[in-house]
């Protein structure tokens, strides 16, 4: 079940960054996207009561720039990263988005080959993003 993120979620989704991300964002950072309900769509998949991904969205006039998507790493490759995404889609749609933005880490190969399976085009890079390796910008035009 994909639902909205709740302020109780965040010690959960702060569990799964850090489990898969190096520089993982703050309990604050989280805190700050929920606060901001307006700015941003902020989605979590739960598995009975425990959430096991989440996606972050900011909402920037008719574009949504994804900053976040993590899946707990026992449930990856089960398509929940694809759900989350097609739920972002929907929403973006229903509320008259154009575009979908996102950068992602180049030597991520699932993300880019999920990315590029639903329809992002590399549009652009930045060296050395991620430290010593280089970002991917990809959109979606979904008008």
């Amino acid at each position: 079940m994909i639902r909205r993120l709740s302020k109780e979620d965040i010690d959960q989704v702060s569990r799964i960054e850090k489990e898969n991300f190096s520089s993982p964002w703050t309990r604050d950072q989280f805190i700050r996207c929920h606060n901001q309900s307006l700015i941003f769509s902020n989605y979590v998949y739960c598995k009975s009561s425990k959430i096991i991904g989440y996606l972050v969205a900011e909402n920037i006039i008719d574009e949504v720039h994804m900053h976040k998507i993590a899946v707990e790493k026992k449930y990856q490759n089960n398509k929940v990263g694809l759900k989350l995404i097609n739920c972002m889609l929907y929403d973006s749609k229903v509320n008259s988005k154009l575009k979908i933005c996102l950068e992602v880490d180049a030597s991520n190969s699932p993300a880019l080959n999920l990315y590029n399976k639903l329809g992002f085009l590399a549009v652009g890079k930045r060296k050395k993003y991620y430290g010593s390796r280089d970002a991917i910008l990809m959109d979606m035009d979904i008008n």
